[in-house]
C-alpha cells in the first residue's frame, strides 16, 4: 500500500500562499510539531529563515523546531513529528545536502509510515523526476555545487515540479519537457500539490505540461 503525503508548495509567501498554509494546517492534528528544515537556503541566515516560518505558522499553532545539520539527524529524533517542511533556496545544493547525509533514507522512512512532509519551492522541486526546471524563469538556481545527476525523488508520477511559475515561462517550459521527455506540473506561487498515496490534488490552479 502507497502511504506517502506530500504537499508541495509553488513558493508564495505569506499572503499569496494563505490558502495553501491553510490547507497544510488543515491535514495535521490540532498543534502539530513540525521540523523545520531551512538549509537550501545558503545564505546560512537560519535564524531569519525561522523567524520567518514561525511568523507564517506559528499563528495556525504549530510547535517548531529547526534541523540545520543532516548528518547529525536521527531518525528516532525525526519520526517523533507530525510533519516535516523543507524550505525554499538553491536546489541544485538541497539535493546535494540530501544526498551528502543519511537524510535520505529518514526521509523515506519518515514518508513511508504515511507522515506528512511538504516542500516549499526548492523542497518541492527535488520531489519531482528532474530538478533543471530550477534553472528556468525569474527565480533561476545556479549549480554552484557542480551537481551532475539532476534526477530528483521522484515522487510525483514521473512529473517534474517548476516553482514560481508566471505565464510567461510557458514555452521555456514546453520546450524543457521534450528535450526530457517528461510532463511538468507548473506551479504558480499561490498554487500547489497535495500527493495522498497515488492521487494528487490541485490547490488552486496547477499548469500541466506534456512533453507530446
Amino acid at each position: 500500500m502507497n502511504s506517502k503525503k506530500l504537499l508541495l508548495s509553488g513558493g508564495g509567501d505569506e499572503v499569496v500562499a494563505k490558502e495553501f498554509n491553510d490547507f497544510y494546517a488543515s491535514l495535521l492534528p490540532s498543534k502539530p510539531k513540525v521540523l523545520y528544515i531551512p538549509i537550501a537556503w545558503k545564505s546560512a541566515d537560519f535564524d531569519a529563515c525561522l523567524d520567518w516560518f514561525s511568523g507564517t505558522f506559528s499563528k495556525l499553532g504549530f510547535s517548531i523546531e529547526m534541523l540545520t545539520d543532516l548528518k547529525s539527524a536521527k531518525e528516532d529524533y525525526v519520526s517523533k513529528f507530525d510533519s516535516v517542511y523543507i524550505g525554499g533556496g538553491n536546489t541544485f545544493s538541497l539535493l546535494y545536502d540530501l544526498r551528502e547525509s543519511n537524510f535520505l533514507g529518514i526521509l523515506q522512512n519518515y514518508l513511508a509510515s504515511g507522515k506528512l512532509v511538504c516542500g516549499g519551492s526548492a523542497g518541492a522541486i527535488i520531489f519531482g523526476k528532474d530538478i533543471r526546471t530550477a534553472s528556468l524563469g525569474k527565480d533561476s538556481d545556479t549549480n554552484e555545487v557542480g551537481l551532475t545527476d539532476f534526477s530528483g525523488l521522484n515522487l510525483v508520477k514521473e512529473y517534474a515540479v517548476q516553482c514560481h511559475y508566471e505565464a510567461n515561462q510557458y514555452i521555456e517550459l514546453q520546450e524543457y519537457a521534450k528535450r526530457g521527455a517528461m510532463n511538468v506540473f507548473a506551479l504558480p506561487e499561490e498554487s500547489g500539490l497535495f500527493i495522498d498515496g497515488n492521487t494528487i490534488q490541485h490547490i488552486n490552479e496547477v499548469i500541466e505540461i506534456n512533453a507530446l
